[in-house]
């Protein structure tokens, strides 16, 4: 049977190999445009505090966007899409966006500086999935396009998603199952794979001052004074390397290669698709809290929204509960909160009180109801972490030790009341002009390295 719409050969047409591109050399040169597309799943916080709360969680959600159009072949690079309708478009474009004044959950995502993912108001330019523009848009959105790729549409993943769908739901043991769920959950993410790896190589120091003038290096580890563990980066943008070896003076750097296979235009598109999925569900001013598949809000959904197939909700607390609701909660930010309801012991016949944190970093419903209390309040706390495992590779040991972590509110979102703000942005920078900080950081470590592992007579 066979479970996508195209040959495997056609497939890997569409694949970039290693950088020998054949045809497509010219199109996936310029395929760093998707890599900023690629935002990922859409995690935000709405409202501090609530009572009487639902929690649902959406069926497959990747899987469910996989059943959309996917961008098959390249077809033209538009110079201007100044004059071109957003709804006659389909493919990756550069666009500027400028969000409604009164939107209270905003839904199209913004990358930072820092890495960090928003979701703001305001104006600025970024690099986005046609249908998800179009999606925002329909929210009030105003949509310029500049630049893009168009490409054709193929519905690639349909016979793929209801294979091992269909495997999942009647799968007859726990492992069945499990296999079926990470086919449909991870065959997205392979797609997504960054050419530039990571390769670690064991050498000497005659080999390491080798590497240094001549390869991008991320980490070096000392086993002893003629022996070391190096880090180095793989696959590296050719343009990137040009205005390195700008830069550096004395150096001149090359890429190691080793062959990759991924199309990062199609998992850009999937994650958006599962994005607007979700989009529906967090503009509703009921929602406290939206996870990449899941929302908290004190509004019952829909029966149509409900059920056990693809694409729809469950409800987590349904049999759960007494009541099938959360008694109370606190969103603190992105993978922050707790909540608590009350449960029927099956044994004593008893209600119990159930309190499940979450907080990213910390082990999961190890931080108690108080303390999310004082964190709400502003207040900083220690927390002692146990049975860390770090690793030497100088001493070629393992230890298990505890650390003390200081742990606070998110501060990404204003608070006031009840409701937290959204993020302004006014950014009128193309995110392409981003990469001079990493040209400069690049090259600061390079003159790092010349100055720690190599000494004068080893440069003659």
């Amino acid at each position: 049977m066979r479970i996508f719409p195209v040959s495997l050969q056609d497939l890997s047409e569409i694949m970039v190999v290693g950088g020998k591109l054949g045809k497509y050399r010219k199109i996936f040169n310029t395929f760093k445009l998707f890599r900023f597309t690629y935002y990922g799943g859409a995690t935000d916080h709405y409202k501090l505090r609530g009572k009487k709360i639902k929690w649902y969680d959406i069926n497959s959600l990747y899987p469910k966007a996989m059943l959309k159009p996917m961008p098959y072949k390249p077809i033209k690079f538009h110079k201007d899409l100044t004059n071109t309708k957003l709804e006659n478009f389909f493919g990756f474009c550069l666009a500027k966006i400028e969000t409604p004044t009164n939107l209270i959950n905003p839904i199209l995502p913004y990358r930072k500086y820092t890495g960090e993912l928003i979701f703001p108001l305001g104006n600025w330019i970024g690099v986005y999935f046609s249908e998800e523009l179009k999606k925002a848009a329909s929210c009030g959105y105003k949509i310029n396009m500049i630049e893009g790729w168009e490409f054709s549409k193929i519905f690639l993943f349909e016979k793929y998603v209801e294979h091992f769908f269909d495997l999942k739901k009647n799968a007859k043991t726990p492992a069945d199952k499990f296999i079926a769920k990470m086919q449909l959950n991870q065959l997205y993410g392979y797609f997504g794979r960054s050419r530039e790896l990571i390769l670690t190589k064991f050498v000497n120091y005659n080999e390491l001052t080798d590497l240094i003038k001549t390869c991008v290096i991320r980490n070096i580890i000392e086993i002893d004074d003629d022996n070391y563990i190096v880090s180095l980066t793989c696959n590296i943008n050719w343009k990137i390397l040009r205005q390195l070896n700008m830069t550096l003076e004395d150096i001149q750097v090359d890429s190691v290669g080793k062959s990759v296979k991924s199309n990062v235009a199609i998992s850009a598109a999937i994650t958006a698709y599962a994005r607007m999925l979700m989009a529906d569900f967090k503009m509703n001013p009921n929602v406290y809290y939206t996870d990449t598949d899941s929302i908290f809000t004190d509004k019952e959904l829909d029966e149509i929204f409900v059920g056990d197939e693809l694409g729809l909700m469950k409800d987590e607390m349904k049999g759960v509960s007494i009541d099938g609701f959360i008694d109370e909660a606190i969103f603190l930010g992105n993978k922050q909160y707790i909540v608590k309801y009350r449960k029927l012991d099956p044994d004593t016949g008893e209600i119990k009180q159930v309190v499940v944190s979450k907080y990213s970093g910390i082990k999961r419903d190890s931080l108690t109801w108080e303390q999310f209390e004082r964190l709400a309040k502003g207040e900083v706390l220690k927390i002692k972490t146990k049975n860390r495992f770090i690793r030497s590779h100088k001493h070629l040991n393992m230890r298990i030790t505890s650390r003390t972590l200081n742990i606070s509110n998110a501060h990404s979102k204003n608070l006031i009341g009840n409701i937290y703000q959204a993020p302004v942005v006014f950014d009128s920078l193309n995110p392409f002009d981003k990469k001079s900080k990493l040209i400069i950081n690049l090259a600061n470590r390079f003159k790092f390295l010349f100055k720690k592992y190599i000494t004068i007579p080893n440069l003659k």
